[in-house]
């Protein structure tokens, strides 16, 4: 995803903070800790506007940018997310989903989680 965000970043001043440990199928509650550990350990070595934080990703990705963005609600602003749906751990809390936030869903009639997706 780097990749995908490289020039804009550049152009735009924004910094880019992309693991290499999310996996699909790891435990939300052992990745989303150490994700808002490392974006915490981010924003307290550099400049960075508070209210600007984006999460985002593709498939898997994208979901653990809505996980992430429902645990930690103060901490991201908005989200992007590719392909990736609102996993079911969290739509059964579809209540404590933040509100006030930008989501940004992309994906096309012929993405395997399009039906999903529109539901969210």
């Amino acid at each position: 995803m780097i990749d995908v965000w490289k020039d804009v970043a550049e152009h735009s001043v924004w910094i880019i903070y992309a693991s290499k440990t999310h996996r699909n199928g790891m435990s939300f509650d052992d990745i989303l800790p150490q994700l808002n550990n490392s974006i915490r350990k981010v924003m307290n070595r550099f400049p960075i506007k508070r209210s600007a934080i984006v999460a985002t990703g593709f498939s898997g990705g994208g979901m653990c940018a809505h996980a992430l963005t429902q645990r930690y609600p103060r901490l991201i602003r908005a989200v992007l997310s590719n392909t990736g749906m609102i996993h079911e751990v969290f739509t059964k809390e579809a209540h404590k989903y933040p509100r006030n936030k930008i989501a940004v869903f992309l994906a096309s009639p012929t993405d395997f989680r399009y039906d999903a997706m529109q539901c969210d």
